[in-house]
């Protein structure tokens, strides 16, 4: 009698756990930066803002059917919810194209509070909450978010911003407030972060955190640490990746002329790495290392001097 109960109980949390996830929605938000430097070119011609608005169209093509999505789009002259939460794709993909160009500051912390708070509005807890932020990072003009999700967050605005903070660890240190920001954002929901940027090679990292010493003031006053090719990089790192999410680097310049063993071969970019087709291929993948660089080839005019040459002295 007491084993049958059992199976009856367990029967029940089990139907009752498979209800609650059948019953689950998924909401997914699009966060595009269009600050002004997002308006840097990139390898292919385009604008770092061009590229985010096709990434985001492609990432919104692979939704599940079903998928409840919206759009929202930031700089200093605004935070902008574009496309309200629907499960029409074409309509989110016109929202995105009709997104501005590049305008002016970046209010980065701001734009990911008001995200959040749009997740966390309209989601139940046990609802499916995904933020996707396409962005080049240099934050330089959050205040305050006045939104629910990071109210616990708002007092400590004071203690101000370190471009190359890194939750995840403790070097370099981050702000009171980057701390508490980044918890929230880690527990509203997953994030999946496409950033833009130039290359981070090992001199170039070294240069960052060198650089990154020496402490200025911003345009409010509030304490910060620049660093060059990749403010708030590692922020939003470890937030996609502590929240369950993916952190993809999206660089300024193709694979084979980064300077980045982008396949982990040993060897890196055109011709060293054979993957590489030229310098303006972005794949290294797929090919083998050659230390000492592609063979060279012969042209049709280089043989003639060679036939030249082996008649004139008779090899």
């Amino acid at each position: 009698m007491i084993l049958r109960t059992i199976k009856i109980l367990v029967s029940f949390i089990l139907i009752l756990i498979i209800g609650k996830t059948a019953l689950a929605v998924d909401y997914r938000l699009v966060l595009v930066d269009r600050t002004g430097s997002m308006a840097e070119l990139m390898y292919s011609g385009m604008t770092r803002w061009q590229r985010a608005k096709d990434l985001a169209k492609q990432d919104v093509q692979g939704f599940p059917t079903g998928t409840n999505m919206a759009v929202m789009y930031f700089d200093s002259q605004g935070i902008i919810l574009l496309q309200n939460f629907t499960t029409d794709k074409q309509t989110v993909l016109n929202s995105i194209d009709n997104i501005p160009g590049p305008g002016a500051l970046t209010p980065l912390a701001d734009a990911l509070c008001k995200a959040a708070n749009e997740l966390k509005i309209i989601a139940q807890t046990e609802d499916i909450k995904r933020l996707y932020t396409y962005t080049d990072g240099y934050e330089n003009y959050s205040n305050a978010s006045n939104q629910d999700v990071c109210d616990t967050c708002d007092f400590l605005v004071g203690t101000g911003w370190y471009n190359d903070c890194d939750p995840c660890d403790s070097n370099p240190p981050c702000t009171n407030w980057q701390i508490c920001l980044a918890k929230v954002l880690i527990n509203t929901g997953v994030n999946w972060v496409r950033y833009f940027g130039e290359p981070i090679t090992a001199a170039t990292e070294a240069s960052y955190y060198v650089e990154s010493d020496e402490v200025n003031k911003n345009f409010e006053g509030e304490v910060e640490r620049a660093g060059p090719n990749s403010a708030e990089y590692a922020f939003l790192q470890c937030v996609a990746q502590e929240s369950g999410g993916q952190f993809i680097f999206v660089p300024d310049t193709p694979e084979c002329s980064d300077g980045i063993d982008n396949d982990g071969n040993g060897c890196a970019d055109y011709p060293t790495d054979t993957g590489c087709s030229s310098s303006q291929d972005n794949s290294e993948s797929g090919g083998s290392c050659q230390p000492n660089g592609a063979a060279p080839t012969l042209t049709p005019y280089g043989l003639g001097i060679l036939i030249s040459l082996v008649l004139a002295t008779g090899v």
